[in-house]
């Protein structure tokens, strides 16, 4: 597990070298920031006006960083003691949501102008001070997001978390993402070690967020 978990974190800062490139032609790569400790998983999100942006957390100063179309990274929360993994997703509307966590649990920040500016924070119903690991919008526009620790993979609905639950109770679930399709179904992914072999399960949520079924994939050793 410890190994698994290494292999992934040392790729962590090459991602951070984001290829923001206006064209696919273009074949520069930008560098967003240096010194990023190797568990930082950045956020990459195309708003719906084509601008590229990027969010990530920097743990040893507390602070949540967005870069974007290119340009360099604009602090937007500063002070933050429990700096870590950040989500950005975008609504029908245009509002983009930055999902991150801070003293408090996980809060937002919001933007109308295409990652421009940003107003909040606002508090959501996580009090759980792990960073975000995925987040999703449904096609009406709801935003979900999930986190994971031991004995649970929490998956909250709702622009402010409003509906919540731990959709996996086993021991344990590990580096959860979440997706939504287009008829509004809610779906989390994650390594479970509850095996000894460990595997990949993939759960269908209710509308309750709680499993509807779960289906292990090939175990992975």
């Amino acid at each position: 597990m410890w190994h698994r978990r290494g292999m992934r974190h040392a790729a962590a800062p090459l991602v951070l070298a984001a290829f923001l490139a206006a064209a696919p032609a273009a074949s520069a790569w930008t560098t967003l920031a240096t010194g990023v400790q190797n568990t930082v998983v950045p956020s990459l999100l195309v708003t719906q006006a084509g601008t590229e942006l990027v969010s990530f957390e920097s743990p040893t100063s507390g602070t949540i960083s967005i870069a974007r179309a290119g340009g360099a990274p604009t602090v937007v929360v500063p002070d933050d003691p429990s700096a870590g993994q950040t989500q950005l997703v975008q609504q029908p509307s245009g509002a983009i949501q930055l999902y991150f966590p801070n003293a408090q649990g996980i809060a937002r920040l919001t933007s109308t102008d295409d990652g421009s500016s940003w107003t909040g924070p606002i508090q959501t119903q996580s009090h759980d001070l792990g960073g975000v690991s995925g987040a999703a919008v449904g096609p009406d526009g709801t935003p979900v997001f999930v986190q994971w620790h031991t004995g649970a993979v929490d998956v909250y609905s709702g622009l402010n978390g409003e509906v919540a639950s731990n959709a996996y109770t086993s021991c344990c679930g590990y580096d959860a993402s979440v997706a939504v399709d287009t008829t509004g179904l809610v779906q989390v992914a994650f390594f479970s070690n509850a095996t000894p072999s460990g595997a990949f399960v993939v759960e269908p949520l209710g509308a309750n967020l709680l499993p509807t079924g779960s289906t292990p994939l090939a175990p992975t050793a």
